[in-house]
C-alpha cells in the first residue's frame, strides 16, 4: 500500500474549548442552571463542567448531579425533575 502526500486539503472543523450547549458563558458568580438528565446525563454535564474549567479566563464551575427541582405545572401540581444542577463559584 502506498501512502500519498497531500497540500491543500482543507481540515475540517472541530469544537473546541466549551460545550456551548449548556450556558456557562452566561454564568455570574453565584448563578446557577439546571439540567434535567431527560436532556443530558449527569457524566455529560459532569464533563462538560471540567472542560469549562480548563480554560484560562479565571472562571470555576462546580456540578452535583441527582439534584432534584420541583416543576409546578397548571393548577397545583408539581412535578419532581432529576437532574445535574452546574454553579459557578468563581
Amino acid at each position: 500500500m502506498q501512502i500519498t502526500l497531500e497540500t491543500g486539503v482543507p481540515r475540517p472543523n472541530r469544537r473546541h474549548g466549551r460545550n456551548h450547549s449548556l450556558p456557562f458563558d452566561q454564568l455570574e458568580v453565584g448563578g446557577s442552571f439546571f439540567v434535567p438528565l431527560s436532556v443530558k446525563s449527569t457524566g455529560t454535564v459532569q464533563v462538560a463542567t471540567h472542560r469549562a474549567n480548563q480554560n484560562v479566563d479565571g472562571k470555576e464551575f462546580q456540578s452535583c448531579g441527582k439534584q432534584t427541582k420541583e416543576v409546578t405545572g397548571d393548577g397545583c401540581e408539581i412535578t419532581l425533575v432529576s437532574g445535574t444542577r452546574v454553579w459557578r463559584v468563581k
